[in-house]
């Protein structure tokens, strides 16, 4: 298969997810240019990873708030991108989202809008942001006001092209 550079992908098959340690994340963050100043223990346990400990392939996580959780980062390592990875971690954390009864998810965005429309996202007036939303720390501290607020309601059944697990 050929991604959008023209290259050829390596076959993506489905990871195996683990729980994300701390460092790891955060180093794959920085990479990515994602804010990870407020990542901490208790926070992390929203997070997944791909790839050896130590050296994740792809990392992303969910910030529970309420009946809302906030799609906290999709990062995949600069050697993996454009093999899918980003897709199944978003796919994942909304699988587990809907698992634990979210019935909207949430992220802010300042370059990968189209990434996300592509997923089923859509853009949202930061205004009509939920409270719990408006009150996190990556919505009122972390992420600049020209970032791009994206919602997705989930079902309770899952979206077409996804496997119940």
């Amino acid at each position: 298969m050929t991604n959008a550079r023209g290259t050829k992908d390596r076959e993506a098959s489905a990871p195996s997810w683990r729980p994300a340690e701390l460092d790891e994340t955060k180093r794959l963050l920085e990479q990515a240019g994602l804010p990870a100043d407020d990542l901490d223990e208790g926070l992390l346990e929203g997070f997944l990873a791909c790839g050896p400990v130590g050296e994740p392939t792809a990392v992303g996580g969910l910030e529970f708030l309420g009946r809302h959780a906030l799609l906290r980062s999709v990062a995949v390592a600069p050697s993996r991108r454009g093999e899918g990875l980003g897709q199944q971690v978003t796919r994942e954390l909304e699988r587990r989202a809907r698992e634990r009864g979210v019935q909207h998810l949430y992220l802010l965005t300042e370059g990968a809008t189209a990434f996300f429309e592509r997923l089923g996202w859509r853009t949202t007036d930061r205004a009509q942001a939920p409270p719990e939303i408006a009150g996190s720390t990556q919505f009122s501290r972390l992420c600049p006001a020209s970032a791009r607020l994206l919602s997705k309601a989930l079902s309770t059944s899952p979206a077409r092209g996804e496997s119940p697990r």
